[in-house]
């Protein structure tokens, strides 16, 4: 009897087990996850100094019952003629996993500088190109004038650069860098089951076009993205092989140049206008200031970014001021010539409107006192 009773219960666990987990009115059974993919749409764009400009890519992957399928179509234009070049993608079916990469990626937090280890960048392969600069900077005969000071300060520049944190805070800082006739453009929308929306973009030039730029204007610098967009993107799409995961030489010496442009800029302002950096710095807050060689017959300048000592970090001028045998010319008359452009600005009736859609970026040319 006991023997019997205990059937029955095990038999009544077993048919509750399948009512929970197996019954048609399951939620699970109904409906997808929520960070399951439906739709992706990437476009892809390259203009630049070439015949065939602008090339083009426009792809679609939807999901259709288990599956994934992606379609779109690819263009280039061809020199003067009126007709651009089309290939098409048939439909063809995309890996399960290869999706969700990219939907992980673009849910995953913010990474905010670049990582040097998630990048594939040693710390060796760092430090040779940074010799390289060097070298070349101060082994070159052309370099024998170059001011002992600026030496000096560049030597300790490349000392501190053997620190793991400085090398992030130059690399982070090179991905801004940019050069001329090369435009890309990637962006990138998925639509969740759920009915979220993640997206980023990217108009970079350099390594793994990073940083992305996510649909709520946030920066990340994961490699994730872009190494994901490699694997779903077909053959010869535009802007493909910007995401190959590999860097050259010369692209990894581009990266660290541009990095090193502030430092630079800062080194040589310090040396080449010393007197007039410590005037400005006297009256406002100073970033990223640049000494400016002399050409055609023009005085030497000094670039710089200022901002009142109260005002909001996010009204700033920008300002070329002439300089004479390293200080500024008139100080007294150009100092408070910016005083009263930045005060100006800060007292408009308009600036707590433009403060919090973004930088109020002011501008301020040398002309003469």
């Amino acid at each position: 009897m006991r023997a019997a009773h205990l059937d029955f219960m095990r038999l009544g666990a077993i048919a509750l087990f399948a009512a929970f987990f197996l019954c048609p009115g399951s939620t699970d059974a109904e409906s997808p996850p929520a960070a399951v993919a439906q739709k992706i749409i990437i476009r892809s764009y390259w203009a630049g100094l070439s015949p065939q400009s602008p090339f083009k890519t426009d792809l679609l992957i939807e999901k259709i019952g288990n599956d994934y399928r992606l379609t779109g179509r690819s263009s280039h234009g061809n020199g003067y003629q009126a007709k651009s070049s089309v290939a098409t993608y048939a439909s063809r079916k995309i890996p399960t996993n290869e999706v969700t990469h990219l939907v992980e990626a673009l849910r995953a937090p913010l990474q905010p500088a670049a990582d040097l280890a998630s990048l594939g960048l040693t710390d060796n392969q760092l430090q040779q190109t940074l010799d390289g600069i060097w070298k070349e900077g101060t082994d070159d005969g052309s370099h024998k004038n170059v001011d002992p000071s600026l030496k000096a300060k560049a030597a300790t520049l490349r000392e501190s650069l053997r620190r793991p944190g400085q090398l992030v805070t130059v690399v982070t800082r090179g991905f801004s860098g940019s050069h001329t006739d090369d435009y890309p453009y990637v962006s990138v929308k998925i639509e969740l089951a759920n009915g979220t929306v993640l997206s980023v973009k990217s108009r970079s030039q350099q390594y793994l076009m990073l940083p992305w730029t996510t649909g709520s204007e946030g920066t990340t610098y994961a490699p994730a993205i872009s190494r994901a967009l490699l694997a779903l993107l077909p053959d010869k799409a535009t802007n493909r092989e910007r995401f190959a995961d590999h860097i050259e030489p010369g692209e990894l010496r581009e990266l660290i140049d541009a990095g090193l442009s502030e430092p630079f800029d800062q080194i040589g302002a310090e040396v080449k206008a010393a007197k007039a950096l410590m005037d400005l710095e006297a009256h406002f807050k100073v970033s990223k200031p640049a000494y400016i060689e002399p050409y055609e017959k023009r005085e030497p300048q000094i670039a710089v970014t200022l901002q009142r000592l109260d005002s909001p970090a996010n009204l700033v001028l920008s300002a070329w001021l002439q300089i004479s045998h390293g200080a500024l010319v008139k100080p007294d008359v150009t100092l408070a010539r910016l005083e009263a452009e930045l005060a100006l600005a800060q007292a408009a009736p308009r600036h707590d409107a433009t403060r919090e859609s973004g930088t109020a970026h002011l501008l301020h040319r040398p002309r003469p006192c």
